[in-house]
């Protein structure tokens, strides 16, 4: 805060800082999901395999690019346990549930 501001503005002018911040990212990912959309699916809503490249990224390939790789590594591993601790509760709640029905009827 400045000096002397009044309090309200500045906590107003952060509000707005912030919705402008949150409205660039979600417009950022429309709009890169949008072009990959365009670029791997055809008109008849088929994956094209052909635009889809499998190899590495130009920056895996450098030589200090362990950093990168271990990121994605990362990444790769708290997505599995995400998924996988969002499945086991799924299967508790249907447990629960399937408890509950059968203790009711």
């Amino acid at each position: 805060m400045l000096n002397g501001s009044d309090v309200e503005r500045e906590a107003r002018q952060q509000m707005v800082t912030m919705f402008m911040i949150a409205a660039s990212n979600a417009l950022s990912c429309i709009v890169a999901t949008h072009l990959v959309l365009k670029a791997c699916i055809d008109s008849e809503h088929r994956i094209r395999a052909e635009s889809i490249d499998a190899d590495p990224h130009a920056l895996c390939q450098r030589a200090g690019s362990v950093a990168i790789l271990a990121a994605a590594s990362n990444a790769g591993r708290a997505w599995i346990l995400a998924t996988t601790g969002i499945r086991h509760l799924l299967r508790e709640l249907r447990r629960l549930v399937m408890a509950a029905m059968s203790t009711s009827g």
